[in-house]
C-alpha cells in the first residue's frame, strides 16, 4: 500500500490540507473586503479579468480544435479504410 494513501496519513494531512485551503479562501475574501478601491471597482476589475481568462481558454480551445481537427480527419478516414 501506498505511504501516501496510509489512512494515517490521510487523517493527519488531510486536516492540514483543508486548514491550508480555508485560510487561503478567508484570506482572499479578507483582501477583496479590505482592499483599498471601492467595490464597485474591484468588482470590475475582478469581472475584467475573468472575462480575459475566458477569453483566451476560448482562443486556446479553438486553436486546439483547428489543430487537432485535421489529424482526426485522417484518422478517421485511416480507421474506415481499414475496416472495409
Amino acid at each position: 500500500m501506498s505511504y501516501f494513501l496510509n489512512p494515517k496519513f490521510m487523517k493527519t494531512y488531510g486536516k492540514v490540507l483543508v486548514a491550508l485551503s480555508c485560510g487561503a479562501l478567508a484570506g482572499a475574501i479578507l483582501g477583496i473586503l479590505f482592499a483599498p478601491d471601492k467595490g464597485s471597482v474591484t468588482r470590475r476589475k475582478i469581472s475584467d479579468a475573468a472575462e480575459d481568462y475566458t477569453n483566451k481558454f476560448k482562443s486556446a480551445k479553438d486553436s486546439f480544435i483547428s489543430k487537432a481537427k485535421p489529424a482526426h480527419n485522417g484518422h478517421e478516414k485511416k480507421v474506415k479504410a481499414e475496416e472495409s
